[in-house]
């Protein structure tokens, strides 16, 4: 039990400081060689503004948006929905990923005049990738999914909490690994992302380019209020009592 008590008492410690996170964001200064580079500005394409204005102007039929957590949350949030249409978006517990795999089986139960839109970052789609080959699988009972990939090349919403270059990804061949696991890939050119407003039926995967530094104003607000908030004194870590371990007297 002495030997539990001073693990736990190890690990609710609090960690010392460290005041150069707290300094003010600067450029990023990946070195030369890094496979982790900043997406350079994209020309004439894609923007987050445009993905919206694509759905809210889209052919006729019941749209499903699922909008994975991170910049798809404030990209869904100015998506003009219709009467009859459905906005799906997790806020509670942050975590990333989620969206792909749930927008496969939700697109599983929807009728075929149905759509459903997973709108989703390049970061989250890469811890939970693998279910693009679930939907292939079960191509048949998934007729009317588009996934829509915002690649920009690093963490965003992170990045608006924490400025780092530890916010910046790998950059994938993303259209490649959908059509390697049999997921339809409308491609990466800029006339391609604009087929995401007319009517299609099947699967479709969009990998859609955008510019790191196209930042919601409402993103770049959230970020900044929940970076003070992890700064503030009221979330240091409460002062060790030896009396007390979980809630349990030792005495």
């Amino acid at each position: 039990m002495h030997y539990l008590i001073n693990i736990i008492k190890g690990l609710t410690e609090a960690p010392p400081p460290k005041p150069r996170s707290l300094c003010p964001p600067r450029g990023f200064t990946v070195s030369p060689g890094s496979p982790q580079q900043p997406v350079a500005p994209v020309k004439d394409g894609a923007t987050l503004q445009g993905i919206s204005e694509l759905l809210s102007n889209r052919e006729r039929h019941r749209l499903h948006l699922v909008a994975e957590t991170g910049t798809s949350w404030f990209t869904g949030f100015n998506v003009r929905m219709h009467p009859g249409d459905c906005f799906i978006v997790q806020m509670q517990y942050g975590s990333i990923g989620w969206s792909l795999p749930a927008s496969i089986g939700y697109a599983m139960a929807l009728d075929n005049e149905d759509r459903c839109v997973c709108l989703i970052g390049d970061g989250s789609f890469q811890l939970t990738a693998q279910a693009l080959a679930t939907a292939a699988r079960y191509k048949d009972h998934v007729t009317n999914l588009d996934v829509v990939l915002v690649n920009n090349g690093r963490y965003v919403i992170e990045d608006a909490i924490h400025h780092g270059n530890y916010n910046i990804i790998s950059k994938w061949n993303y259209g490649e690994f959908a059509k390697s696991v049999g997921f339809v890939c409308e491609g990466t050119e800029a006339s391609c992302w604009k087929h995401l407003s007319k009517k299609a039926s099947g699967h479709r995967f969009f990998d859609v380019e955008v510019c790191a530094e196209d930042v919601p104003n409402q993103l770049k607000t959230w970020g900044k209020s929940v970076h003070e908030y992890n700064t503030s004194p009221c979330t240091r870590a409460v002062p060790w009592d030896d009396k007390l371990v979980g809630g349990l007297a030792l005495d």
